[in-house]
């Protein structure tokens, strides 16, 4: 049995290697269609082809060219179907058996092997198969057209259809739980977003679901005004699926007036009730306006929803509102309404203790915080598997006001972030802490990797060790955050920082003294953690910022340092 990859590429140099490697074990042949509209190629062609020769797969290239008109100065493919129906062609014509396809910044998720692409294929259960595709940072998992038999390609009972976001037409196919495909670009695309755009309103012809795609394409470039005429447009056509008019409903939710937020999120659940996630957002919602009660029976009311099964999953499920963020905003509420939170919190780890803490100090800016917050769990891998605790002061009534809703700790002020950061180490029940504050941006996946740095390192997490990253701008030996393990920590005295500093140079004595006692494991190459601070250019001075960085904070820290220090060598 021959199972060959369809791929269509543009300047693809820097995915390339990384998705044939990914998908290596389930191919034995690449049908290769380069579709680049007017660029030059780059290196794409000949890395593929270096990279499967040393796999031992064979390899076929071909171009596709864009249709006459303006489309022939267009930097990009000006029909995704056209060209992939050109590489499943390509594909029969190199006597597959089995075509599946991937983008060329796709991978796979590494908890499902892809080498049970081929059991399934001699299964004999279907013809075609689709199967989960993360999308990465948004949450959503649809089920993707995948595999199929080259007999459907070949009599021309299947093909693509749609110039974009394009879908098979003429199969059945059978949604299968792994393996999962993953979509995750570790390069921009300058002109992925202008380029759907113009694919779309080329070749709209009235259609409702090109409206809609308008209308979203301006919605992710933060164009809201054309992204609401669109939507309108689409809206009042007929033959909008209602998963899409769901859709434009939630991302009136999202992106538009705040004081229509409400009545759209009560269309989108009239329009699909099916689904969680309309009814999230009511929650959140009600939230927001202090309506606790109201805000609880709408999350009970969600949780009664079942997850829809993978073969009628529309491609605007959230996954999220069916797993933890479900037990985490139910337990936000109940501790809002003066409830037990317990069972919930622990629902919302799987039932067992976190793994991960992220040690949350926050001070004056509880809506950035509550961001901050979002970014960090939606960029984890398992998001059940990490614990966050916000720490805020005493005479920061807002934030204390926000922080109900969350595992916290309230300190005495005067003591600065590190008596803020050293409490909630305290309440921890992770075996890593990650020192937190507002203004850190996550990679994607940042729990698995810092896990992985572990087990590289030959370590457990019961072991004591440090993990170093990038911040992103810093070069020298500071270890611009504090990420321990639980032992470590035990080893400090039961601190992240000593408690006779307020800020300043208390990192200075956290670095030196883990490079001095040889537990840093050192990932700054491999892990980046961006930290948008004034000091870099990548933010403005706050209060908070000027009270932390002060000239006496400077000079009592360098103090406290050298004094408790004697050893550093400058």
């Amino acid at each position: 049995m021959k199972i060959t990859l369809a791929m269509i590429a543009g300047r693809e140099a820097a995915h390339i290697e990384t998705c044939l490697r990914a998908f290596a074990p389930a191919f034995d042949s690449l049908s290769l269609v380069l579709a680049l509209g007017n660029q030059e190629p780059d290196e794409t062609e000949e890395i593929a082809r270096r990279v499967c020769g040393g796999l031992g797969k064979t390899v076929f290239v071909s171009r596709y060219e864009n249709g006459v008109g303006e489309a022939s100065e267009w930097p990009h493919v000006d029909d995704f179907a056209a060209a992939r129906n050109a590489s499943f062609k390509q594909a029969v014509s190199m006597g597959a058996h089995w075509i599946f396809w991937a983008d060329c910044d796709d991978v796979v998720d590494s908890r499902t092997p892809i080498e049970e692409l081929r059991e399934i294929a001699a299964s004999g259960k279907a013809d075609a198969y689709g199967f989960a595709y993360d999308v990465v940072g948004t949450g959503k998992r649809p089920i993707r057209e995948r595999l199929f038999s080259a007999h459907l390609f070949a009599s021309g009972k299947a093909k693509w259809s749609g110039a974009i976001h394009e879908n098979v037409v003429g199969a059945k196919v059978m949604a299968m739980a792994s393996p999962v495909w993953r979509h995750s670009p570790h390069a921009t695309k300058p002109l992925s977003k202008d380029r759907n755009l113009r694919i779309l309103k080329r070749d709209l012809h009235g259609a409702a679901i090109q409206a809609f795609y308008v209308h979203q394409e301006h919605a992710i470039k933060g164009e809201w005004d054309e992204a609401s005429r669109w939507g309108d447009v689409a809206l009042a056509m007929p033959g909008l699926p209602d998963s899409f008019r769901y859709e434009i409903a939630l991302n009136h939710v999202r992106k538009g007036p705040r004081s229509e937020a409400e009545a759209w999120a009560a269309k989108a659940f009239a329009w699909f009730p099916e689904c969680r996630e309309a009814l999230a957002f009511l929650t959140l919602l009600r939230m927001e306006e202090g309506r606790f009660a109201d805000a609880l029976t709408l999350c009970k009311r969600m949780t009664h929803i079942p997850a829809p099964p993978a073969e009628a999953r529309p491609w605007c499920y959230e996954a999220r509102w069916y797993s933890w963020g479900e037990y985490d905003l139910l337990a936000r509420l109940l501790r809002l309404n003066g409830q037990p939170a317990g069972e919930a919190q622990s629902n919302a780890h799987g039932g067992r203790a976190p793994t991960i803490s992220l040690i949350h100090a926050t001070r004056g800016r509880h809506n950035t915080a509550l961001a901050c917050r979002e970014r960090w769990l939606n960029a984890a891998a398992d998001p059940a598997s990490v614990e966050t605790i916000w720490c805020v002061d005493e005479d920061d009534r807002e934030s204390k006001i926000v922080a109900r809703q969350f595992s916290h700790v309230v300190v005495a002020p005067g003591g600065g972030c590190v008596r803020a950061w050293n409490a909630g180490a305290q309440i921890a029940k992770g075996k890593l802490l990650v020192q937190l504050s507002d203004d850190w941006l996550p990679s994607e996946g940042w729990d698995r990797a810092l896990l992985a740095e572990l087990s590289l390192a030959g370590k457990s997490l019961d072991e004591p060790a440090v993990i170093a990253v990038s911040d992103g701008a810093r070069t020298d030996s500071l270890l611009c955050m504090a990420i321990l393990t639980r032992a470590r920590w035990e080893n400090q005295g039961r601190e992240m920082f000593s408690a006779e500093y307020k800020s300043m140079h208390s990192d200075n004595e956290f670095s030196h003294r883990a490079w001095r006692d040889g537990v840093v494991i050192d990932a700054r190459k491999r892990i980046t953690f961006e930290h948008m601070h004034p000091a870099f250019g990548k933010g403005i001075m706050d209060t908070t910022y000027s009270e932390s960085n002060s000239k006496e904070r400077y000079s009592e820290g360098e103090s406290t340092f050298k004094r408790r220090n004697p050893d550093f060598k400058i």
